[in-house]
């Protein structure tokens, strides 16, 4: 069986590895950029490690993908460390999350917070995500971070937003455990999700791409673009030429319908109005710090979330020249005026960027779940299927994934295959 992959990054390159282990191996991956890895991309500058696309670090609560990613890159290549994370609320840095680091604001603020937080349930359940935030977190909490930060992240009317996509998301805090940080005297002992979690102790998360593509069985054809797709008799035809009897996307689902041929006007429309968020990062020298990375909800402030790559690992910044922090901004932005902007704000030394060693733009970095997401995707799914096209990954699913879960979806995939093929 001749299979081709659409995409060779995590999804693409962890399916294509799956089916190998099933005993599939004439496989071909289409890459549109000239370097694999998708949004999980790192380069080096100056003997700077830069994650092109923000952050990305790996744990799972899956225990075959723990086990599969470890033979690859031995789980000695990798640092385990437990995340220090802040958010900048005002002037400082408080802990992560918010509602656990109540003692830090003043008792005014608390009381507000926690009083609010064991009255919303109060209200009527919601049918959008801004109502969503204030009855899980309470007034305060919502309108001192969670709304503010979470209009930046999304860029869109959060009021237009559905619901439906947040369990297994947006982890919801308890009374409990409010009054526990609070009486405790102590949030950076709060239990949250992913508190720890493993990076490559060098070459960024780069690394475990190559490895990847070194171990797979498979042509990787980089910088092609996949702009047609036709379908005679039950044979696939990419771009014109190449003939396959099955194929994986792991693009994003907007591409992929608009190189489709055949499909209906409707179909077209209902992929086009499939909304998204690109990304723009600016890669910085800074000063020596012990922070993971921490979230900004202040407007005034270009960047949503500084990540200090630099901390992740000692082999990210060259010996002796502090750290590095990544500034992640919505949109296609100028990086050096955001950093700028963002220096020009920051009151706290350790805050303080010194200048840009890099930057990066991503087309399709966030899905945006607004309230005709779902009908729309209904439809495109069902026409894909009936089309024989296989889907797995965040943009090609349309779903929220992160890392670990694309390779899990791969997984999966891949064995469907298997126990309809083999």
């Amino acid at each position: 069986m001749k299979i081709a992959i659409l995409g060779a990054g995590i999804s693409g390159l962890s399916c294509g590895l799956k089916l190998n282990e099933f005993g599939f191996e004439d496989i071909t991956i289409f890459e549109q950029d000239s370097q694999i890895g998708g949004l999980a991309k790192s380069r080096i500058k100056n003997g700077y490690v830069f994650d092109l696309h923000g952050g990305h670090v790996f744990n799972s609560n899956f225990p075959d993908v723990k086990t599969w990613v470890f033979n690859m890159l031995k789980q000695k290549d990798w640092k385990f460390q437990t995340r220090n994370t802040k958010i900048l609320y005002g002037n400082r840095l408080i802990n992560y999350p918010f509602e656990y680091a109540l003692l830090e604001l003043s008792e005014d603020e608390a009381i507000e917070c926690v009083v609010d937080f064991i009255t919303a349930k109060n209200k009527p359940k919601p049918d959008n995500y801004y109502n969503w935030l204030i009855y899980a977190f309470g007034d305060a909490i919502a309108h001192k971070y969670m709304i503010p930060y979470n209009e930046k992240i999304w860029a869109y009317n959060l009021k237009k937003m559905s619901i439906d996509w947040i369990d297994g998301k947006m982890p919801i805090s308890n009374v409990k455990q409010i009054i526990a940080s609070l009486l405790k005297r102590n949030s950076s002992k709060a239990e949250i999700p992913h508190a720890t979690f493993y990076y490559p102790n060098k070459g960024g998360i780069q690394s475990l791409i190559n490895i990847m593509a070194k171990n797979i069985k498979a042509e990787i054809v980089t910088e092609c673009t996949v702009v047609d797709i036709d379908k005679i008799k039950r044979k696939f035809i990419i771009n014109g030429q190449d003939k396959f009897d099955l194929i994986i996307s792991t693009i994003c689902l907007r591409d992929l319908i608009e190189a489709v041929r055949g499909l209906s006007v409707s179909v077209r429309k209902k992929a086009a109005d499939l909304k998204y968020n690109s990304l723009t990062t600016a890669f910085c020298k800074c000063a020596k710090n012990d922070i993971s990375w921490f979230y900004i909800p202040d407007k005034k402030i270009r960047a949503h979330r500084v990540s200090y790559q630099g901390n992740l690992s000692s082999f990210n910044c060259p010996s002796g020249n502090g750290s590095s922090a990544t500034l992640e901004m919505i949109g296609m932005t100028d990086p050096e005026q955001d950093a700028k902007e963002f220096n020009r704000y920051r009151k706290i030394d350790n805050l303080k960027v010194r200048n840009i060693i890099d930057s990066a733009f991503v087309k399709y970095a966030y899905i945006i779940f607004d309230k005709g997401y779902k009908h729309n995707l209904d439809s495109i799914n069902k026409c894909l299927d009936n089309y024989g096209i296989l889907r797995t990954g965040r943009f090609a699913e349309w779903k929220y994934y992160n890392m670990d879960v694309c390779m899990k979806r791969a997984f999966d995939t891949a064995g469907d295959i298997t126990r309809k093929y083999k």
